[in-house]
């Protein structure tokens, strides 16, 4: 009979145990040749989430805004999130190579997610004063 955590796992290309989302399960072995870098691709996708949040922003229309303030705020504040997650989980790995500027680059987006947010939030201020 297996532990509760032995149901999530499966058997990755190269036989080895794992998790639910493909990492090595924490009581494998790990290999020292393994290199495990910072998972930037949630950075990148906080970014686009941003970029089409200004977009929308600069498009008139209450619906574009609501749908701006979703994306600068809870797409964007999630992605981080899972950045942060991921990154701390690869952290536990030996091979782990960290990119440089990655935390920091995530402190800033989740800054300029609430930033870009307010902008839109003054848009429904302004449109409810009228």
């Amino acid at each position: 009979m297996g532990t509760v955590g032995d149901r999530y796992r499966g058997q990755g290309p190269d036989g080895r145990a794992q998790d639910a989302i493909g990492f090595p399960a924490f009581d494998d072995p790990v290999d020292d040749n393994l290199i495990v870098r910072t998972p930037t691709a949630w950075l990148g996708a906080a970014l686009l989430a941003q970029a089409g949040s200004v977009v929308l922003f600069l498009a008139p229309g209450t619906t574009k805004h609501v749908v701006g303030y979703l994306l600068a705020v809870v797409l964007s504040s999630v992605m981080v999130a899972l950045f942060w997650h991921f990154d701390a989980r690869a952290r536990t790995n030996r091979g782990y190579v960290e990119r440089p500027g990655g935390r920091r680059t995530a402190s800033t987006l989740l800054v300029t997610g609430i930033l870009i947010a307010a902008a839109h939030t003054w848009f429904f201020a302004t449109t409810a004063a009228r």
